[in-house]
């Protein structure tokens, strides 16, 4: 009977909760709960909290394949198929490379999904977006603008020549023109080196110092010092050795005669 759309229980003449968008639960004290929605009266309380559950990774967008099926399966035999699609849509608008990894749940996925859309006579969600360009007509997307030629832009103008400084080249001499010698230099004559130092002058007396009559006698010489001698000195006579003390008798050597009353 769900194959075919019949609801259960309570909710046999109730309408199905419509798509595309999918009915999030809300938190309860115990999880993720569809009381108050009008998917209470489809299920049972297992399958409401399981569902409630699944419809939760739907909306956070979980990237397993297991959660979207399950949520689809139970839908779709408690009568709610345009819920059963939105997630069937919500799990092909996930990035590429999940559907990629999956590919086996994707195809069961897809041929759910199509089965579904022909049942409801649902388009696809991209066949029935008008498209933006071909929506609005030509003279609203585009406004015609007045054909005005188009003013090519003036060359730019050429620039001025750049001043240049050169400096004057003297021109050479001519080679006819006689060069004016200069005198040479008169050889200086140089006297020859002296072998022998000359005498030194003698020194005048200052004024402050009396004139002495006598020359200043030479300093006299330093003594002679000593001969060295030739044969080695004396030796002293070394003192006289201390005097042997014979050792103490001891005890043992001592002979000691034995006490009178022991004889």
């Amino acid at each position: 009977m769900a194959v075919f759309g019949v609801g259960r229980g309570k909710a046999r003449d109730k309408q199905a909760v419509p798509g595309p968008a999918v009915l999030a639960p809300r938190r309860s004290l115990d999880g993720w709960t569809l009381e108050g929605t009008p998917l209470a009266f489809r299920f049972a309380r297992e399958e409401l909290r399981e569902l409630a559950t699944l419809m939760h990774g739907v909306s956070a967008g979980m990237e397993t394949p297991y959660t979207y099926d399950r949520a689809s399966d139970l839908l779709e035999k408690g009568g709610e198929r345009p819920q059963a699609l939105a997630v069937l849509d919500a799990y092909f608008m996930l990035p590429a490379h999940i559907r990629d990894a999956n590919q086996s749940e994707t195809r069961t996925l897809g041929r759910r999904r199509h089965r579904l859309r022909k049942r409801l006579g649902t388009p696809p969600p991209n066949a029935s977006a008008p498209d933006p360009v071909t929506a609005v007509g030509p003279a609203e997307a585009q406004p015609a603008l007045e054909s005005a030629p188009i003013a090519t832009p003036a060359p730019p103008p050429a620039p001025a020549p750049a001043t240049q400084f050169t400096r004057g080249i003297l021109s050479p001499e001519p080679e006819t023109a006689a060069k004016p010698e200069l005198p040479a230099a008169a050889a200086l004559p140089v006297p020859p080196r002296p072998t022998v130092p000359p005498p030194m002058p003698a020194s005048e007396p200052s004024a402050s110092e009396p004139p002495t009559s006598e020359p200043e006698s030479a300093p006299p010489p330093p003594p002679a010092a000593p001969p060295a001698p030739t044969e080695p000195p004396p030796v002293p006579p070394r003192p006289p050795a201390d005097p042997v003390i014979p050792p103490r008798p001891t005890r043992s050597a001592t002979p000691t005669a034995p006490p009178e009353g022991r004889r």
